[in-house]
Formats: C-alpha cells, sequence, structure tokens
C-alpha cells in the first residue's frame, strides 16, 4: 500500500510541474517584461534589417537600416507600436542554468531578420538588442551572459518591422 501511495504522489508532482512548466512556457509576455525595463522610458532606437532570396533566377541580400529615433519622433513611435503590438512566449532554453550564446532560427527562416537596439538614457544597464531571427524566434540580449529567447505570438511582426524599415530606412 504504501509504495502505491507514493508513486501517486510522485507522479501527481510531475504532473504538477509539466503544467506549471506548459503553463510558464505558453503565457505571453509584454515588450516591458523581455527587455527587463519599462519600454515606456525608453528614449532612442535603431533598427537594421537585412532581405535575402532569390529573385528571376538571382540571389540578392538587401540590408537596410533605419537611423537613430528618439522619443517622439515618428519612426521612434511606429517601431515601439511594432514592437509592443505582439506578446513574446518564453522559450525552454531560458531555463538552462549556463547562459545561452548561440541562437537559430529554428529552421523557419523566411529570408528576412531584423535587430533593434534600445536605449534608455545614462544608467550602467541602459541598453537592449532584440534580435528577430525568423517570424518565430526572437533573441533578446539585455545585458546580461546570454541571451533569452523568445517566440512572438504574432508571426507576423517580423514582416511588418522588416517593411517598415525598408520603407522608411535607407539601402546599405
Amino acid at each position: 500500500m504504501r509504495t502505491r501511495k507514493k508513486k501517486v504522489i510522485i507522479l501527481g508532482a510531475l504532473l504538477f510541474l509539466s503544467g506549471v512548466l506548459l503553463v510558464w512556457r505558453l503565457y505571453p509576455h509584454s515588450l516591458d517584461k523581455i527587455v527587463l525595463e519599462s519600454a515606456a522610458s525608453v528614449e532612442s532606437l535603431s533598427c537594421n534589417a537585412v532581405v535575402a532570396g532569390v529573385e528571376s533566377g538571382e540571389l540578392f541580400m538587401d540590408a537596410y537600416l533605419l537611423p537613430s529615433a528618439a522619443r517622439g519622433e515618428a519612426d521612434f513611435d511606429a517601431v515601439m507600436d511594432i514592437l509592443s503590438g505582439t506578446k513574446y512566449r518564453q522559450d525552454l532554453r531560458n531555463l538552462l542554468p549556463w547562459p545561452i550564446t548561440s541562437v537559430d532560427d529554428g529552421g523557419t527562416h523566411n529570408g528576412k531578420s531584423a535587430n533593434v537596439s534600445l536605449a534608455w538614457g545614462d544608467a550602467e544597464r541602459k541598453y537592449c538588442y532584440i534580435m528577430f531571427h525568423s517570424d518565430s524566434v526572437v533573441a533578446v540580449d539585455t545585458g546580461s551572459d546570454g541571451f533569452l529567447i523568445y517566440h512572438p505570438t504574432d508571426r507576423g511582426v517580423l514582416n511588418e518591422l522588416t517593411e517598415y524599415i525598408q520603407t522608411h530606412g535607407t539601402r546599405k
């Protein structure tokens, strides 16, 4: 009887922990939670995007730069609206006890990537890099060792961001 009770307790604990892990993984976070600062206090940002593919049988790779934009400027507001317009889900790799030093796109790369640099002002740790590797993988460097990996709930955010940078930035 005691062995059966132990098995039931262990199974119940495992089911509970699995449920907690599933909720943690699927719960969507706002931009504030992934950059570990208030997004409302960001002072400036800059962005770049790379669009690659094949057109008329020829390979191409175009890079675009949206130069530094400060709070209150149209580009700043538009990019922050795009970033804030989706939620971000945790990746299980964020639970690893060692830092994540490389990130891949999980085989879902569509020829587009974008990087956004955020700055908060003159304090010590007041920057953040957000790297969209694909429409389903976002790596965030908050100045700590390694990256945190997230998955946007809106898979169209990378397309929206790259289109904005292409339209309002300069081709390099």
